[in-house]
């Protein structure tokens, strides 16, 4: 499905649609429905082995904890690799992860 970009990420939507709103409500709306909740679009880029690196490493927490198989993927292109390297870059990450962790407050 995807590779998280950070290390880890937090528990509340900070832009968007989903703003103020948490995680863990995403996922119960995108277990009910099977599907990303309206609002969330999972943004990632294709890495040079065919990988997926997400962008928005919240909307693949709730891709992934919702268990949704085949999300669709908005291909961000070469434009988003300098947002793409800060990420990495701030998590001290020398490429995108299988795993992040939610941080609570």
């Amino acid at each position: 499905m995807g590779h998280f970009t950070q290390a880890s990420y937090g528990a509340t939507f900070e832009r968007g649609p989903w703003a103020g709103r948490t995680v863990a409500e995403a996922i119960a709306q995108a277990r009910a429905t099977g599907q990303l909740p309206p609002g969330l679009e999972l943004n990632a880029m294709r890495m040079g082995d065919g990988r997926w690196a997400a962008l928005n490493n919240r909307t693949l927490a709730v891709a992934r904890g919702a268990n949704l198989p085949g999300v669709h993927v908005k291909e961000v292109g070469e434009e988003a690799f300098n947002e793409f390297s800060r990420k990495l870059r701030d998590s001290d990450l020398s490429g995108p992860t299988e795993r992040a962790v939610m941080r609570c407050k």
